[in-house]
């Protein structure tokens, strides 16, 4: 399965496998790089993505493939408009 990053205009980026976004999860429950990373894992979505992108571009870990998904979020982060909306992509079209 992979992920993908949306925004309230549709699709911004693939971001993650499934195994590589299990890696980042963990690695952010471990080291908590600020309140927006949390708030995208915990509920999937950030109304911030400027700070999302700051955080996780600043965010290190030791994972290699925790932090490769970690700078493609914040890549895709630093596009979004409005909103970054972290899905597998189904039924997202019927959302935004």
């Amino acid at each position: 399965m992979s992920y993908y990053v949306y925004d309230s205009r549709g699709y911004v980026a693939g971001v993650a496998s499934n195994g590589g976004l299990a890696d980042f999860r963990a690695a952010v429950e471990a080291q908590t790089p600020g309140a927006e990373s949390s708030n995208l894992i915990d509920t999937g979505t950030s109304e911030k993505p400027a700070e999302l992108a700051n955080e996780l571009a600043d965010a290190h870990f030791q994972n290699p493939s925790a932090d490769s998904v970690c700078q493609s979020i914040a890549m895709a982060a630093q596009k979004c408009q409005d909103v970054v909306i972290l899905t597998d992509g189904v039924g997202v079209e019927e959302t935004i």
